[in-house]
């Protein structure tokens, strides 16, 4: 079977059918391992294909491998590490690590004695396999080589990292290669045992420097960034010297030298160290630096990049260049209730053309150039200015598009020089976006944007009409949309990237420019690869999220909605190329309000379908097949946005499946996965606003599992979000659910709020101030409960509570904390000062109840406080700022 696999004129699927079939059997992993180590009587293709099948098999298996299997297997890889046919080697490498790095280092002890005897062998095939194997492990398993080990004496990274530096001094330039390439895998987090070696690690790297070999030379510039990076104070004494390597190795014409070595220059601006050691060190070098970059930021005429964008028109997208989709589920705040990001919070700025997604010595440059302007600001423009207005002058397209990039890449560090100069960098770069080379137009369109918020801010001026800078802002905006129906997909993304950008830094003027937007995306729609409609669709949502409600009027639900569902009917549900859909819709859904009426049964009913099918596949044990968890997220959150969106509009759609949607909420409520429970309890919290009697009959079940994520051991960074939406739901179940309900399950919840408010456990800001407005809100149905502790956690709470933005959470949080103070004011009398402070914080009271509750609460203090004599004491304690708030409030 196995060579059938291999035979391009054999029936390959049928080898692999059967093959599929065997790797059922509890004995396939032994038939692997005999057939790749011990039949020689095959061809090395043959037995190599049985190692890969076998390290997939150890790897992704959803059955663990009994222990004597696994005993035959180790045995029968071990000597294949050192046998002559490097590929054998190397797939035996392969599977090895495999297994290192799913069972540990621990359950194969004798692993390490012999890659330590392997490294002191004479034998260069033995020395090579043993490199090749540390490597995969240093690589793929790191931290399993950090763990004490029983029996070795030692730490495997102690034995190991001194044996790969004793082949420094190698004859064998192989050998020195992999030796350094292995310990630079593991200097990022520096272990133990390199700390230890740290100076004879630094003294090899500096003999190593004039290596004759390429390779060599290459990781030990490597070296040299990492420890730029995680100890650059090591590198101080020798650091002029370091500086002049790394500047003429980053001229090197091996260009893999010059691009580790040009990752220094950003490694060594964002190093560990004072800003004024980093400009006293490097300052001298920037002249002779910046011409050196500029230069590495041109294209060469043979450059992959190049030759794939001037035939980019006619090819389609591989899947291989398709980018893996991260969900990014909402997180509900009790400030706003905004979607703000799931577990993707903070996702960087992607590349100006990252669809060639190899890092090279051009974006490295340019990298560099713009950290060294984020350091050293406008005193980079005297060195810089003059060559790049040579370039412009230059008629090679290269020298117009590096110059474009130079001025992109300083754009925010030199923004204060550059600033004067804005009309002359416009009038140079806007010609540009309709240049006959598709890469210059590319750049034009991000560098344009990189400068949107400058030509926004004049536009804004009293003068900015006089001027012209308004018609400027809007010719700019025009040229870059029109891009957007460019064929070439590398200008494609960059003009719609840059669409992006220019409609979040211009929000103020969406409401102009959002129609002409959204018939661009509209067309896009219909004639965009995979890879640009993903940007389609966050400038959706981006249109989307800035203009909010606005967009309930008008013709925008007409123009966005009948492209947007075409191609989402267009798809399967097994594409997940749904999954950036979903999304985007979701955003759109909350905008349109009520406008997503006439769409949203269709929109709704393929959400459920969804989720059915991924619940299916989770209940399916046998199968193997596990829930997908972006899309049981992207899913939820798309039925939060018609319940927080469309409001009461939305409980027929809800009440058509309640049975159903309950059920989902209640699984996915306990998924292992916290960007599903984030979203769980998103909706959770969104229809119990919106249609509270849909899940109230599992109302108990729900606030048990919100309370079981809230437990301190639950709380984690990683699940931080999550645990933010079951605070928010707990709250907005305790306002709908009957005050026998709440009586029940108010002890146990104000057990897991109280350590949150009180700061016991490590959370984040907005997760504090649910878990106050939850408590609040349980105090407003069952006060009796939670009065008696009043006195444990009144002042935090207080705290927390202050900061909240006014509103209808804030207003029913602080009703809960007038009833605890109505009934226990003893416990509150200590905290007169921070209970003022909170009342305070409300710029207006809108609810007459609440605003008359302060009043009578205050009052009732400050009788009680001059009955005592304490009263002037007690008010001198209070800010004046809030004295006065106060008096004018509540004729105090």
């Amino acid at each position: 079977m196995l060579a059938q696999a291999q035979r391009p004129e054999g029936d390959q699927s049928q080898a692999l059918m059967q093959l599929q079939q065997c790797s059922a059997q509890p004995e396939f992993p032994r038939y692997l391992a005999y057939v790749f180590a011990a039949a020689d009587d095959q061809p090395n293709d043959v037995r190599q294909s049985a190692g890969l099948l076998l390290k997939n098999h150890l790897k992704g298996s959803v059955q663990e491998v009994d222990a004597e299997t696994m005993d035959y297997v180790k045995c029968m890889l071990l000597p294949c590490l050192h046998v002559k046919e490097r590929t054998i080697r190397q797939t035996a490498a392969t599977a090895t690590t495999a297994i290192v790095a799913r069972r540990g280092v621990a359950d194969w002890p004798e692993l390490l004695s012999h890659l330590c005897e392997m490294l002191d062998a004479e034998d260069k095939d033995t020395v090579a396999g043993a490199l090749d194997t540390v490597y995969k492990l240093c690589e793929d398993a790191p931290m399993e080589l950090e763990k004490p080990l029983q029996g070795l004496g030692d730490w495997p990274l102690n034995l190991i990292v001194p044996r790969l530096m004793a082949k420094f001094g190698s004859q064998e330039a192989e050998f020195r290669r992999d030796a350094l390439a292995c310990v630079n895998l593991v200097v990022g987090y520096m272990p133990s045992a390199l700390q230890l070696n740290l100076d004879l690690y630094l003294q090899g790297l500096f003999a190593l420097a004039k290596d004759a070999d390429n390779q060599v030379r290459k990781h030990v510039c490597n070296g040299l960034v990492q420890l730029m990076e995680v100890q650059p104070e090591k590198l101080m004494p020798f650091m002029k010297d370091v500086i002049e390597y790394m500047l003429g190795s980053t001229q090197e014409s091996d260009a893999s030298i010059a691009l580790e070595s040009c990752e220094f220059w950003s490694a060594f601006c964002e190093a560990d160290l004072p800003p004024e050691e980093i400009t006293a060190q490097l300052g001298g070098f920037i002249p002779r630096l910046i011409p050196v970059l500029l230069k590495n930021m041109a294209y060469s005429d043979d450059d992959e990049e190049v030759i794939a964008a001037e035939m980019d028109e006619e090819e389609e997208d591989k899947e291989s260049d398709i980018r893996p989709f991260i969900a990014q589920s909402s997180e509900k705040s009790a400030s706003d209730a905004k979607p703000s990001g799931g577990e993707g919070d903070g996702e960087e700025e992607e590349d100006e053309d990252e669809g060639y997604r190899s890092w090279n010595l051009r974006k490295s440059s340019a990298a560099g150039l713009d950290v060294l302007s984020n350091v050293f600001g406008d005193d980079l423009l005297p060195i810089m200015m003059p060559i790049v207005e040579q370039m412009m002058q230059q008629n090679d397209w290269r020298y117009t598009e590096s110059a474009i990039l130079a001025l992109g890449a300083v754009a925010e560090g030199c923004a204060m020089g550059l600033f004067p100069h804005l009309n002359e960098i416009v009038r140079f770069i806007l010609p540009q976006v309709n240049h006959p080379h598709p890469l210059v137009r590319s750049i034009s369109c991000w560098c344009l944007s990189r400068y949107i918020r400058w030509m926004l801010e004049v536009a804004q001026r009293p003068d900015g009409e006089a001027t012209g800078a308004k018609n400027q802002l809007g010719t700019v905006f025009n040229a870059v949309l029109s891009r957007m129906a460019e064929k070439n997909k590398i200008v494609q993304k960059a003009a719609c990237s840059a669409i992006c950008t220019m409609a979040e830094e211009c929000a103020v003027l969406l409401g102009e420019w959002s129609i002409p937007i959204l018939q661009h995306t509209s067309t896009a729609l219909g004639m965009y690869g995979k890879n640009n409609l993903r940007i389609v669709y966050e400038l959706l949502a981006i249109v989307a999220d800035s203009m909010g409600s606005r967009m309930r009027e008008g013709q925008y639900a007409e123009l966005i909605l009948p492209p947007l569902l075409r191609k989402w009917q267009s798809m399967p549900f097994t594409d997940r190329e749904i999954l950036p859909i979903l999304q985007c819709m979701t955003s759109i859904a909350l905008a349109l309000g009520p406008s997503f009426e006439a769409a949203a049964p269709a929109v709704y009913s393929q959400s459920c379908m969804l989720l059915q099918m991924q619940l299916e596949c989770g209940q399916d044990t046998a199968s193997g097949y596990e829930a997908d968890g972006d899309y049981l997220s992207c899913a939820l959150d798309l039925l939060s946005s018609f319940a927080d969106g469309m409001g009461p509009s939305a409980e027929p759609l809800f009440a058509s499946n309640a049975d159903f949607i309950r059920e989902v909420l209640l699984v996915c409520c306990c998924n292992p996965s916290q960007t599903v429970r984030q979203s769980a309890f998103a909706l959770v919290g969104d229809l119990a606003k919106c249609c509270y009697q849909h899940i109230a009959p599992r109302a108990d079940h729900l606030v048990t599992t919100a309370i079981q994520n809230l437990q301190p051991q639950n709380i984690q960074q990683h699940t931080m979000s999550a645990c933010n939406n079951a605070c928010w739901s707990l709250g907005e179940i305790a306002v709908r659910a009957s005050p026998g309900q709440v009586q029940a399950f108010a002890p146990s919840a104000a057990q897991v709020l109280l350590p949150i408010i009180r700061a016991d456990v490590d959370v984040k800001r907005s997760v504090a101030e649910n878990a106050s407005i939850a408590l609040g809100r349980i105090a407003k149905v069952a006060p009796e409960v939670l009065a008696p502790s009043l006195q444990d956690f009144i002042s935090p709470w207080c705290l927390c509570m202050r900061s909240l933005r006014d509103g209808d959470e804030k207003e029913s949080a602080f009703l809960g904390l007038c009833a605890l103070v109505r009934l226990n004011a003893s416990a509150a009398l200590p905290s007169f000062r921070d209970l003022c402070h909170a009342v305070a914080s409300w710029k207006t009271v809108p609810c007459e109840g609440l605003h008359n509750e302060f009043h009578q609460l205050l009052h009732a203090f400050k009788s009680h406080l001059t009955s005592q004599g304490l009263w002037e004491a007690a008010w001198q304690t209070v800010d004046p700022a809030a004295q006065e708030k106060l008096r004018l409030a509540y004729s105090l």
